[in-house]
């Protein structure tokens, strides 16, 4: 039997000695006269109504009543300890969380890219760069930010995107449902709507790569914006994730090594200042 379900025996031993005591009282009561000793014979009676209720009652409990109430308390001691074991794993695991995070750089996640600041970027990065496929929708939208930026002296603004006659083209044109020249022509506008900016000493570049992409990306040398692309057609609710340079092994440098290798590439070309008409 287990020890939390076990009769205490110190109980049951003051449970019967009472009822011997009470059935005692009750005898001496009998044997006392009601006439010659009213006060002696009103005491044992009353005192071994007391004695026998309370010892029945406390036999009455250790057999029937605290067995039920001890398998109650040990059911709710084992969900305590459940719930106390899985909130110990749940923090050990929010640690864990928490501890890789810091190693790869993440420092924010945004649910919905489009809702993304990028404004103080855009004013204070030294070098910024921007990595998309056609990236005419995106510029457009922060035009106004991007004009901010080319007034300020001694910035460098690196805009990638992909080269017009890359093979990739026609495949990132089924995706986008349009025709490979109407991409082309996004890819021309939004080049064209850099060139109109006024740079004056800012120096600026456009450049076209060849490769398959698979997400979007802002980086400046204090961090990165990465924006991964969905495999569905005209996807929607996309999230950012910032990653922060000051973590020395995080995923921040493997986006900017990434970056240069794309610059690094043979058949990426420049399409502003030099070959822009």
């Amino acid at each position: 039997m287990e020890p939390g379900n076990s009769y205490n025996i110190r109980t049951l031993l003051v449970g019967a000695v009472g009822v011997i005591l009470g059935l005692a009282l009750v005898l001496l009561g009998e044997q006392t006269s009601r006439e010659a000793h009213p006060l002696l014979n009103g005491f044992f009676e009353a005192t071994a109504v007391a004695v026998l209720t309370g010892s029945l009652l406390g036999l009455a409990y250790e057999f029937l009543l605290r067995k039920e109430l001890m398998r109650h308390f040990d059911v709710s001691v084992s969900n305590l300890r459940s719930q106390m074991t899985e909130l110990r794993d749940d923090i050990d695991a929010r640690i864990g969380l928490s501890s890789n995070l810091i190693k790869l750089g993440l420092t924010e996640i945004c649910p919905r890219e489009n809702h993304y600041d990028y404004s103080d970027m855009f004013a204070d990065s030294k070098r910024l760069f921007f990595v998309f496929n056609d990236g005419r929708t995106w510029f457009s939208n922060h035009e106004h930010d991007l004009n901010a930026r080319a007034e300020l002296s001694g910035k460098e603004t690196h805009i990638i995107l992909i080269h017009p006659d890359s093979p990739f083209i026609d495949a990132l044109s089924v995706k986008v449902s349009q025709t490979p020249e109407e991409l082309r022509k996004k890819i021309d506008e939004t080049s064209k709507m850099i060139s109109r900016l006024p740079w004056r000493s800012h120096k600026v570049q456009v450049y076209g790569h060849a490769v398959p992409t698979s997400y979007s990306l802002v980086i400046s040398e204090t961090k990165a914006v990465f924006i991964p692309y969905q495999m569905a057609r005209k996807a929607d609710k996309i999230p950012c994730f910032i990653f922060s340079a000051q973590a020395s092994d995080g995923f921040y440098w493997s986006l900017w090594r990434d970056v240069k290798a794309i610059l690094d590439l043979q058949d990426t070309k420049r399409l502003y200042p030099e070959t822009l008409v």
